[in-house]
């Protein structure tokens, strides 16, 4: 009948569908950009084009996120519906509980994300994406965001919570990696000079140039001493020696007697 999916359209999405997903992965790209480099009062977007957001971000946002993705695959096999047997849900005095209590738990979940978006906590955006997806979450699993791409429901569960907590996390992450540079834990150096900016030989590393980034042939760091960001042109023929350097994989000074 006219109307009816075949079983060749079915678990394939459409023009429209690859059109928004497309959106979608490049607004999860910009989003990353933002939160790392407003770190620096820096609008990346004038020096990158539409089709370096992709290639800048993914693999900075993947590695990340893999792990995000392996817990909500976990949690969903030990605490989804497929967890709790047939009836273990509403029905049970645990559940009637938890409807009572429904607008206190709103509540608290309001008060908890505002206080982690306005408070100076440390880490904040590693707890911030998750509180931002569950509405998002639960309001497409209430009308069955992509059901017909996905039947089971525990699988669309996962997939659904991902794509609701991929674009703050992206942010986060950007946010973050941004916050390690800035205070001295992650990030790398120059151990050569640039434009007539001398390196002294004896200087730690936390005292060295830090590097940011490029977009196309410019490269931005920052001078950690003075607070500024130095944007220069990538000389051909000319090396860029940096070295990584991780607070938490430092060997702290030994005692004295």
């Amino acid at each position: 009948m006219a109307g009816e999916p075949n079983e060749s359209s079915i678990g394939k999405p459409s023009g429209n569908q690859l059109y928004f997903l497309s959106l979608y992965f490049i607004t999860v790209g910009v989003l990353y950009l933002w939160g790392y480099w407003s770190t620096f009062n820096v609008n990346i977007l004038e020096y990158v084009g539409l089709a370096d957001v992709i290639r800048l971000t993914a693999y900075p946002v993947t590695s990340a996120f893999v792990f995000m993705a392996i817990g909500a695959m976990l949690g969903e096999v030990f605490f989804g519906q497929d967890a709790v047997p047939a009836g273990g849900g509403r029905a049970t005095r645990i559940g009637g509980l938890l409807r009572k209590c429904r607008p206190l738990l709103i509540v608290l979940y309001l008060a908890v994300t505002v206080a982690f978006t306005l408070g100076n906590i440390p880490n904040k955006w590693s707890v911030l994406p998750v509180l931002f997806a569950i509405p998002f979450y639960l309001f497409a699993k209430q009308r069955s965001f992509l059901a017909a791409l996905i039947p089971r429901d525990s699988a669309r569960s996962v997939v659904v919570f991902l794509f609701a907590v991929l674009p703050t996390f992206s942010y986060g992450q950007g946010r973050l990696q941004a916050d390690a540079i800035v205070n001295g834990n992650k990030f790398e150096y120059l151990l050569s000079p640039i434009d007539q900016i001398a390196i002294a030989a004896d200087a730690s590393p936390v005292e060295r140039i830090r590097y940011l980034g490029h977009a196309g042939d410019l490269l931005f760091f920052l001078n950690p001493a003075r607070s500024v960001l130095i944007i220069t042109k990538f000389q051909d023929g000319k090396a860029l020696l940096l070295k990584h350097f991780d607070r938490s994989s430092e060997k702290p000074p030994p005692k004295e007697n």
